[in-house]
């Protein structure tokens, strides 16, 4: 629907001006991704970050890009993800401080 409103566009302005060329390409299509929220790794990583449920991101990541690896796919970091990719993001020190005790513990749980 979106790509045939910009070719609707396109074509008005067309008429206007001959020489206007344009054209609208989807470059990449990236679907929803749901990792299994009981699976063990799940159950393990909630554990260890001492979170009881999952939440949905409403923004792209890797994630969809990785998932044809078949591992569980889990997106986490620290900050508020309303700063990021904007004008001044930044992570408050406190976050940064508490994340790096949590991944410490991920990667002793899951890497040694």
């Amino acid at each position: 629907e979106i790509i045939e409103k910009f070719e609707s566009v396109f074509s008005l302005v067309k008429k206007t001006r001959p020489e206007f060329d344009a054209e609208v390409k989807v470059i990449r299509d990236v679907g929803a991704l749901e990792t299994d929220k009981d699976c063990d790794f799940m159950k393990d990583f909630r554990s260890v970050v001492d979170c009881k449920e999952t939440i949905t991101a409403g923004f792209c990541t890797d994630g969809p890009f990785l998932a044809g690896l078949g591992a569980p796919i889990v997106i986490f970091g620290p900050g508020n993800d309303e700063l990021a990719h904007k004008p001044d993001e930044y992570i408050e020190i406190a976050d940064l401080e508490k994340a790096t005790g949590i991944y410490g513990n991920l990667f002793k749980e899951f890497l040694l």
